[in-house]
């Protein structure tokens, strides 16, 4: 499990929320665009809680906006109101005292925040004890329960009129948490209802406690009440230990150079265009899986994109200084194994400073039979 603290961890909790919580087209688009995407939801909830908090009364402001029975309204207000369909689904559905929940995490935040800003981490922490005690093991009372939701569910689903269609794909989106291995998934139609909806369940209560974290740092965040070197604040485009923008506790204005990185001077080819991938402004990231041989191609791909290298694929390979840049590429991601996406190190930032760290091992022309 990545760390939710740190910029993968973040990165990733933005995906699973997008995935569920956000707009399909969207979030389907962003995955093709990774490297200049922000989530819709972070900028909702960014631009609305920069907008409404109150300057002279920021904790005040914020925790009135997510107070137990406001949040549904507050998250509707900003055009996410699937937050409040997802919540209801934890509660009727799954039995998860939702209203308890976030009344925990509002208390702990109100003793917290009275002391000064919070990190990302206590955050976190507030949420995930509150989160916990209610990802009970299921019953068979609750199992039966939703058996019978989900049947009549499913007949005033085919009463619908298709009226709406985004709503229709939400809903879909929301109850296969659930449903879609039971009632679509050929396979596990024959196995226990029972097994199906106690594995569903306690998947639901992680995603609550990753969701309502995730949200709640961005609120804050956007409030200006996390600390300024906190990771999340790089997301919300605020000083941050990430680009380098915080000495000693306090914002410097702007990040320094980047770290020295070798440069070969050989030709690149023709259709090759460096440009820049890794700034204070966006992260680099590249859509493959997160494992070494993956890496390992990734970068193999790298090089023959910008140097003629196309036959030297065995000589790379046995470059050591090409398999030390695998491992620091694998180790710098080793927080999210086998996740969605890897991050590429922030010293590096273009391609071209990635392979130039192991071209001098390559000649230039392959050698010659004779």
């Amino acid at each position: 499990m990545s760390n939710p603290n740190s910029e993968i961890g973040i990165y990733t909790d933005m995906l699973i929320a997008e995935a569920l919580l956000g707009d399909p087209l969207l979030f389907k688009n962003a995955q093709s665009q990774t490297q200049n995407m922000m989530s819709s939801i972070i900028t909702k909830v960014k631009d609305y809680f920069g907008s409404k908090v109150d300057p002279n009364d920021k904790v005040g402001s914020v925790l009135n906006m997510l107070a137990p029975g406001a949040i549904k309204v507050t998250f509707g207000l900003m055009g996410m109101p699937w937050i409040g369909t997802f919540l209801g689904l934890a509660a009727s559905f799954f039995h998860f005292d939702v209203g308890s929940i976030l009344e925990s995490i509002w208390n702990k935040l109100k003793t917290a925040l009275s002391e000064g800003p919070v990190t990302s981490e206590q955050v976190n922490q507030m949420v995930q004890t509150s989160v916990e005690p209610h990802n009970t093991p299921a019953t068979q009372e609750e199992a039966d329960s939703a058996a019978k939701q989900q049947a009549a569910a499913g007949g005033q689903n085919k009463a619908d009129d298709g009226f709406s269609f985004a709503s229709q794909m939400r809903n879909a989106q929301l109850t296969r948490l659930a449903m879609e291995d039971y009632f679509i998934n050929k396979e596990a139609a024959s196995g226990s209802w029972f097994s199906l909806f106690s594995g569903r369940k306690s998947a639901t209560g992680n995603l609550l406690g990753n969701i309502l974290s995730l949200l709640f740092r961005v609120a804050l965040g956007s409030a200006g009440l996390l600390v300024a070197g906190d990771v999340m604040n790089k997301f919300l485009s605020r000083p941050n230990s990430l680009d380098g923008t915080i000495q000693n506790g306090k914002p410097t204005g702007e990040a320094p150079a980047s770290e020295s990185v070798p440069s070969s001077g050989r030709p690149t080819n023709p259709s090759y265009q460096d440009s820049v991938r890794n700034s204070s402004s966006m992260s680099w990231t590249e859509n493959i899986s997160n494992n070494k041989s993956s890496i390992q191609q990734m970068l193999l791909n790298f090089v023959k994109e910008v140097y003629p290298t196309t036959g030297q694929e065995s000589a790379i390979e046995a470059s050591p200084r090409f398999q030390n840049l695998v491992e620091t590429v694998a180790w710098y991601n080793h927080e999210s194994p086998g996740g969605p996406v890897v991050f590429i190190p922030r010293m590096f930032t273009t391609k071209k400073q990635l392979v130039d760290t192991f071209i001098g091992d390559i000649p230039e022309k392959p050698p010659t039979n004779g």
